[in-house]
C-alpha cells in the first residue's frame, strides 16, 4: 500500500512505479484517520533525509486533491479520532532546520502550481491488513510443527550483568529490581538474590522433561 511506502521509504522512483506500474490510486483514504498519501507526505516534509517534498510535487502532478482531509490524533483519554486536518495542518509548523513557517510555504508553493491540475476521485481502503503473497506465507508458518527448545536448553540470566544475554537499563535508585528500564546502560554485578534465583530456575529447566515436537 502507497502509505507504507511513504512512511518507511519514501523513494519518489517507488511512488512513480506504484503509480504509473501498478495504477496506484493517490488519492485513496486509510481505514483508520481517512489519511491520503498527501496527508502522510505534508506530515513528514520536514525530514531531509528522503525526498519527500518531490514525492508530494509529484503526487499533486498525478492528480492528488489537497483539498481531502484526514482526522487528526486520537484523543488518549476517549478514544475519539481528533478533528479534521487540512494537508497544510499535517505539516509541523517549523521542523529541524527549517525556520518557522517555511514547510508549510513550500507545501502551499507547490500546492499553488499543481492547481490547474484535474483531481483524481477519492477512495477508501477496504482490503486486507497484508497482501494475498503475505497472508500465503502466514499460513504456511502456522501450518508448521511448534518450535520447541532443544533438550539441553536453559532459560537466560537475567539482566543486570556483564554475562546476560542483553545490556541492563540499571536503575538510577539502588533500590530499584535489575532489568526495569530508566535509560541508563550501566553494568552492575548480580545480587546474591538475584544469583540464587538464576540456580533456581536453571534447576527447574533441568527438572523437566524435554517437550517433542509433534
Amino acid at each position: 500500500m502507497m502509505k507504507a511506502v511513504l512512511w518507511e521509504v519514501s523513494r519518489l522512483a517507488c511512488v512513480r512505479f506504484l503509480v504509473e506500474r501498478r495504477g496506484a490510486a493517490v488519492n485513496q483514504r486509510d481505514r483508520v484517520r481517512g489519511w491520503t498519501p498527501l496527508l502522510r507526505c505534508a506530515h513528514m516534509a520536514h525530514h531531509t533525509h528522503a525526498p519527500f517534498l518531490g514525492v508530494f510535487s509529484y503526487l499533486l502532478a498525478a492528480g492528488a486533491d489537497p483539498a481531502l482531509t484526514g482526522a487528526g490524533l486520537s484523543d488518549p483519554t476517549t478514544g475519539d479520532p481528533g478533528p479534521q486536518m487540512t494537508v497544510l495542518e499535517a505539516a509541523v509548523q517549523q521542523g529541524r532546520g527549517w525556520q518557522a513557517g517555511q514547510v508549510r510555504a513550500r507545501l502551499a508553493a507547490l500546492i499553488q502550481q499543481h492547481d490547474h491540475v484535474s483531481k483524481q476521485p477519492a477512495t477508501t481502503y477496504t482490503g486486507g491488513d497484508i497482501g494475498p503473497l503475505a497472508a500465503k506465507v502466514v499460513a504456511a508458518w502456522e501450518r508448521r510443527a511448534p518450535v520447541v527448545p532443544p533438550a539441553n536448553w536453559r532459560p537466560p540470566p537475567p539482566a543486570g550483568y556483564a554475562d546476560a544475554q542483553g545490556m541492563r537499563l540499571a536503575a538510577r535508585e539502588p533500590w530499584r529490581p535489575a532489568g526495569q528500564s530508566d535509560g541508563s546502560c550501566t553494568l552492575r554485578a548480580m545480587t546474591e538474590a538475584e544469583l540464587r534465583r538464576q540456580s533456581q530456575l536453571a534447576a527447574e529447566a533441568s527438572a523437566r522433561p524435554p517437550v517433542q515436537a509433534h
